[in-house]
């Protein structure tokens, strides 16, 4: 974790232009380090673990992850600019993975994470809220010992985007019974 730890203290030092930044700036400078950070590829052309623009019926998210071999994404991505509220975003995601049947959906505007289940029986999208963390608040405290790892929200979301990876097929069946 201690490539990701540097990651994050990169993109925390560099704040103050994050805050003028816009989405596909966020996207190259934050979430795809993140990415690759937790073992993501985004340069195997074989493998195309990370696809951008993964489309579903005639819009498009911003980034499809696959779990190879399984031929489907494991999780959808839609990124925002760094100030933007992801609330209002939210919609939007969780009905490109529900579309596409995609397990676990995530919005983020660098700063703010936020990971849904969107296929869970819930009756408003706040309730499919699986997990979120807000990486400035949360990388500030993680040199408190009295808190764990695993009870950190940061730790529990970027863990799940690892494991996500490494076991694809396990998220999916979880989330769906397949």
């Amino acid at each position: 974790m201690s490539n990701l730890q540097n990651t994050l203290t990169h993109i925390l030092e560099h704040e103050r232009q994050l805050a003028y930044a816009n989405e596909a700036t966020i996207q190259q400078y934050v979430v795809l380090p993140i990415l690759r950070a937790l073992g993501w590829d985004d340069t195997d052309l074989a493998s195309m673990e990370v696809s951008p623009e993964y489309q579903v019926e005639s819009r498009r998210a911003d980034y499809a992850l696959y779990a190879p071999p399984i031929e489907n994404p494991v999780v959808l991505i839609e990124c925002k600019r760094w100030n933007a509220p992801i609330t209002k975003h939210e919609e939007q995601i969780c009905f490109y993975a529900y579309s596409g049947n995609i397990p676990l959906a995530l919005i983020t505007n660098g700063r703010h994470w936020r990971f849904y289940l969107p296929h869970w029986r819930a009756s408003s999208l706040s309730d499919r809220i699986f997990c979120e963390t807000d990486i400035a608040i949360e990388w500030y405290t993680l040199s408190l010992p009295s808190v764990s790892h695993f009870e950190r929200p940061l730790y529990q979301s970027f863990l799940l985007l690892y494991q996500s990876r490494i076991h694809g097929r396990g998220l999916r069946r979880l989330y769906h019974g397949v």
